[in-house]
């Protein structure tokens, strides 16, 4: 939890540490830092898989779009839809 907020909101070490002992959790803001030294790596790859499989999964839907039009034939034709269907992804994730 703390390495989180520490990545995710941008706070500092003391800024954690104040808010883990809001919480109970007596630690030094250097705990914290061997947190953050140690568990980044992790949460990075994390994100990294999460962001592969959302992209995967908007990556069907492109392919069920195309799989109707049967392809495309020009290249151009092929930027315009991916253009237009990750403006569209874009609008529902608002």
């Amino acid at each position: 939890m703390a390495v989180r907020w520490y990545l995710r909101y941008a706070l500092s070490y003391r800024d954690v540490e104040e808010l883990l002992a809001e919480r109970g959790i007596e630690v030094d803001l250097v705990t914290v830092y061997r947190w953050v030294q140690t568990f980044t790596a992790e949460f990075i790859d994390a994100a990294d898989q999460n962001a592969t499989l959302f992209i995967e999964a908007d990556h069907g839907r492109l392919k069920a779009r195309l799989r109707q039009m049967r392809g495309v034939k020009r290249l151009a034709s092929a930027r315009t839809v991916a253009a237009g269907h990750a403006f569209a992804q874009n609008l529902r994730r608002r």
